[in-house]
């Protein structure tokens, strides 16, 4: 799914001008800048822990003019100053898991580490209106560490099927950790071994327009994968 499918997706749910958003492994940026653009008043709080994508996560923040909250750490299910990161030379698949390939000559370095339902504790945080989830196999354990604040979540967008590293979840697994809060919005998810799921609150309803968009969707990416299956 390409970034600009995902943004026009997240942007049909959430139509409230000043969302406050989670992007969980931010990365050098490129979705941050998308988020500035669909929501000029968002409150957004980007966790990175790579210094490399950190410097480009900064640059971002002086041309959007201090607008961004970054948070040097990784998000995991433990709290620690010296967590092993594996920084691959491609920083895309950079991980605190090992196991993929690029992983294996990697530069190991020490990064920080904290769980999400702390972070909220400490800083006040009551609701968030969106949780973005890019952690090349650490899925589990960022939702692991966020049970509580997931109750005060209204949509997440995860990645699923980084199985090359070392406890990455399926599409299913991902599901199944959800299924007591979240229902997953299947036509605007990927259907594949490897893609993105998109969650909502079990508390919150989709308007009229959303939910037929959301089965239309759906029903055109199953018809294209029967088709491409023949």
């Amino acid at each position: 799914m390409s970034s600009k499918i995902k943004h026009k997706i997240i942007h049909s749910l959430i139509k409230k001008e000043n969302p406050v958003i989670l992007e969980v492994g931010a990365h050098t940026g490129t979705d941050t800048e998308l988020f500035l653009d669909y929501y000029p008043q968002v409150n957004i709080y980007c966790f990175e822990p790579d210094p490399r994508n950190l410097t480009m996560l900064y640059k971002l923040n002086e041309l959007a003019k201090g607008r961004l909250n970054i948070i040097e750490a990784a998000v995991y299910d433990e709290e620690s100053d010296k967590n092993i990161f594996y920084q691959a030379n491609k920083s895309a698949t950079s991980s605190l898991k090992k196991g993929h390939p690029h992983t294996k000559n990697a530069n190991i370095i020490e990064v920080k580490t904290i769980r999400l339902d702390n972070w909220a504790v400490k800083n006040n945080f009551k609701k968030i209106d969106l949780l973005w989830i890019d952690v090349q196999g650490s899925e589990k354990e960022v939702l692991k560490g966020a049970r509580k604040i997931l109750n005060n979540t209204n949509y997440i967008f995860i990645e699923y099927g980084e199985t090359e590293y070392e406890g990455g979840i399926t599409r299913e697994e991902t599901i199944q950790i959800l299924s007591d809060k979240f229902n997953v919005l299947e036509g605007y998810s990927s259907i594949t071994k490897k893609g993105d799921l998109v969650f909502m609150n079990k508390e919150l309803v989709l308007t009229k327009k959303n939910l037929f968009e959301s089965k239309i969707l759906g029903f055109l990416r199953r018809l294209k994968l029967l088709i491409n299956r023949l």
